[in-house]
């Protein structure tokens, strides 16, 4: 798989000056996202080990536009292990996606095969050989706008977190799920989303979709809502068709900046307990009324690529309607029990704007 520092398999992904360029090619809100994800895989992690009927699946999921309108989206799964669930998983999106199995070796880099009524169809290939038949575009190199990638906040979110945090681990849990998705499948498709993380609950495949963001307010009635882009919309509602329900959960920066990074929310401890984790489950029917929602416009900021020409369409979700699981500072296990409960329909107490608020910290 060709990289814009070479080959994939020619590449020493220990060396930490060759790390540092390939996360400071993303957005710095995309990196900081990062470093939220670790921190709620802490909770998750958390919610594996101590919840019976709870399994986490080892993958990484990319969902792509389609060539054709009316044709199937693209999923395309790194299965990196091969555990108790993945075949239920794949086989759940078989029904609504054209799917994609890769694997991953450093001799030899991403590769794969397509799948098709529940087994492998053709040939195992390179991965650039397995999507240029379903690709929308030529190979076009993925790039991300200057004006979206502060050095500062990259820097920051790099070496004040992800260097010492995964250590050994880094190519691994990041650098390989960057390089994946942004020189093996972004450069071929016009739109490509990221799909968080897939566990079975009580034999039922859940996706824990994981932001971290703060309130606005509504135009008509001074409610706070949150956003939520039209394009994942989409895909849960594709993925509640194929028996995946979503957990929305998010870390409410008590920040209310886009200026602001996120690791204060980690160094400062007032700022842990005034971010609130909340979350939100996304069934079939309430994602087709949100579907049949207004959309609102934001700017090219909140872009995959930062493109100054480029807007995005998101749906508005009240921060009434989540669930207030507790507070960043709380026990690990008390925040995992919590999504779990909300999942099995034993609901936490909505938020309350009045509380949102008063967690807000000046900048």
């Amino acid at each position: 798989m060709r990289t814009p520092w070479g080959d994939l398999d020619c590449l020493d992904l220990s060396d930490t000056k060759l790390a540092e360029a390939i996360l400071c090619g993303d957005k710095h809100q995309l990196v900081e996202g990062m470093v939220v994800e670790c921190l709620f895989d802490q909770f998750l992690e958390s919610l594996a080990a101590h919840t019976p009927g709870v399994v986490a699946l080892n993958v990484e999921t990319a969902i792509a536009q389609p060539r054709r309108y009316g044709d199937k989206k693209i999923a395309i799964v790194w299965a990196r292990e091969k555990v108790a669930g993945l075949g239920r998983y794949l086989r759940a999106l078989e029904t609504k996606f054209q799917v994609f199995v890769v694997e991953y070796r450093p001799d030899m880099g991403f590769y794969g095969h397509r799948r098709n009524g529940g087994k492998r169809s053709g040939e195992i290939m390179a991965i650039e050989d397995l999507l240029a038949p379903v690709a929308v575009q030529e190979f076009k190199e993925f790039k991300v706008s200057s004006e979206v990638r502060n050095d500062r906040r990259l820097r920051e979110a790099i070496w004040g977190f992800l260097f010492p945090h995964h250590g050994e681990l880094l190519a691994e849990k990041v650098l390989l799920p960057r390089l994946l998705m942004n020189c093996g499948i972004q450069p071929w498709f016009r739109f490509a989303w990221n799909v968080d993380r897939i566990f079975l609950v009580d034999d039922q495949l859940w996706l824990f979709e994981v932001k971290h963001k703060f309130p606005f307010s509504d135009r008509d009635t001074d409610d706070l809502i949150f956003g939520l882009n039209n394009g994942e919309v989409t895909n849960f509602s594709l993925l509640a068709d194929c028996g995946i329900r979503t957990l929305f959960s998010i870390m409410v920066k008590p920040k209310w900046s886009k200026t602001i990074g996120s690791l204060y929310m980690m160094t400062d401890l007032k700022a842990r307990e005034n971010t609130a984790v909340i979350g939100k489950v996304l069934d079939s029917a309430r994602l087709k009324r949100l579907m049949g929602t207004s959309s609102g416009t934001t700017g090219s900021d909140t872009t995959i690529t930062g493109d100054k020409n480029a807007l995005l369409k998101y749906k508005s979700i009240p921060a009434q309607e989540f669930g207030l699981f507790g507070r960043f500072s709380d026990r690990p296990s008390d925040l995992a029990a919590k999504m779990v409960e909300e999942m099995r329909g034993i609901t936490s107490p909505r938020v309350r704007d009045e509380e949102l608020k008063s967690l807000r910290m000046p900048f």
